[in-house]
């Protein structure tokens, strides 16, 4: 997804938008059916779709636990892949996340 970075946010500004997001999709399946199960472009789409939100909500938890006074709270740091997927959706993609480098995360 790193490197298909208008299919990772879903956002196409051509006027064929659908048909050339299809099209990477199509091609993203097939190099993610030789290093992983085989799926049809729905499944991976909803994949990435899900993985997406994951990631929006445990930024959130970090957000949150940061934010809160008096130490109560804990949020353990994101894993590597969380940070990558966090590096290509952006920190404005969720609700009063603030940047990567607020939590004293490296992209």
């Amino acid at each position: 997804m790193s490197t298909h970075s208008d299919l990772a946010s879903g956002r196409f500004s051509c006027a064929m938008g659908n048909t050339a997001m299809d099209r990477q999709w199509e091609a993203l399946g097939k190099i993610l059916e030789e290093h992983g199960p085989k799926k049809t472009v729905a499944q991976w789409k909803t994949v990435w779709r899900d993985f997406k939100c994951k990631v929006r909500a445990r930024i959130a938890d970090v957000n949150g636990a940061n934010m809160a006074t008096g130490n109560s709270t804990y949020a353990p740091p994101l894993t590597e892949l969380k940070k990558k997927v966090l590096a290509i959706i952006g920190t404005a993609s969720a609700i009063d996340v603030p940047s990567m480098e607020e939590h004293g995360l490296e992209v």
